[in-house]
């Protein structure tokens, strides 16, 4: 869901694409998941938001202030 989000906002605002670290990376996870699900391990999956869900949200709230 958030990489459908990422990939629809940065066509809409291309530069959000140097602002949003790993914007890229999560697009494309967004990708495998969708179209190649069982490559994906459970691992990496359930990591994202543990690790990485916090730092994203509060670059997007940035760019909203």
């Amino acid at each position: 869901m958030i990489g459908e989000a990422l990939n629809k906002a940065v066509h809409e605002e291309p530069v959000l694409d140097g602002r949003i670290s790993g914007l890229r990376e999560i697009i494309n996870l967004r990708n495998v998941i969708v179209h190649g699900y069982a490559v994906v391990q459970n691992k990496t999956i359930w990591g994202l938001p543990e690790e990485d869900l916090l730092p994203l949200y509060r670059e997007v709230k940035t760019l909203f202030e």
